[in-house]
């Protein structure tokens, strides 16, 4: 009997309970994928506009960093005023003053533009300008010097320019703080700064040169490269973007005492 009774009351239990488990399912179906789409997130509605993230708020303005204010001793440099603009035939390129003496002064330049002419037009920092001949260029380095009458200078113009100073001793190849200065058509200056990584034989200049880690741009071949205490260092000659090769100091002292002691 007892048997009977629990069967009749098992009967009556199960469709409750396939009820039960047949509702559950539906529910999981209907229910958990919307939940599970939306996760933590806050609601927004469709017309709201989201924030950028914090870091992209100021654009590009916040990866670019704060560049270094030029050394303002250096930029105003006196040794500057020597540097010049140099017109020879169709060319222009850059020089620098190598000396004033008596009434005649020397301008240095690289021998691939003073070779395209027995004169040459000299553009001076200041604004004035002169006509110099060539004198003399080298056949074993990248190197020119032309000559002109100091005749319309005034003494002040004369006693400025002076004369360069070359770097003391050997010309070092490793140095940090050099500046290029190019002189411009008229009155003013370009500085560009940078450091002498090495000096090595370059084959197509047939001559070892100095390498400097700095850029020029074209028309500043010739262009005077001082160290931070104003001794001459040479003068560049050729260059490619992030390095220059300039013509050491010693080499042009060596030409210029050649050159000047046959005379």
């Amino acid at each position: 009997m007892q048997g009977k009774e629990y069967r009749k009351r098992n009967q009556r239990i199960l469709p409750f309970l396939l009820a039960g488990i047949l509702l559950g399912c539906v529910f999981c179906l209907a229910v958990l994928p919307a939940w599970r789409g939306k996760g933590n997130a806050p609601e927004q509605s469709g017309t709201e506009d989201i924030p950028p993230p914090e870091e992209e708020k100021d654009g590009m303005s916040a990866q670019i960093p704060e560049q270094p204010v030029p050394d303002e001793a250096v930029v105003q440099m006196p040794d500057g005023a020597r540097a010049v603009k140099i017109l020879c035939g169709d060319y222009l390129g850059s020089g620098v003053i190598w000396s004033v003496e008596a009434d005649t002064m020397v301008i240095l330049s690289t021998a691939h533009l003073l070779m395209f002419g027995e004169t040459a037009e000299i553009f001076f920092a200041d604004g004035s300008r002169g006509t110099a001949e060539v004198a003399h260029l080298s056949d074993r380095i990248d190197v020119g010097f032309a000559t002109m009458r100091t005749e319309g200078f005034t003494e002040q113009q004369l006693a400025l320019w002076g004369q360069t100073v070359p770097y003391p001793g050997d010309t070092p190849v490793y140095a940090t703080n050099v500046w290029l200065v190019a002189s411009d058509t008229g009155a003013g200056q370009t500085i560009v700064g940078g450091c002498v990584e090495g000096q090595r034989f370059v084959p197509d200049m047939n001559n070892e040169m100095l390498i400097l880690e700095l850029t020029i741009e074209s028309g500043m071949s010739g262009s005077p490269v001082y160290d931070s205490e104003e001794h001459l260092l040479g003068i560049a000659a050729a260059g490619k973007e992030g390095e220059t090769l300039a013509v050491p100091v010693s080499q042009i002292v060596d030409e210029y005492d050649n050159v000047w002691d046959r005379q």
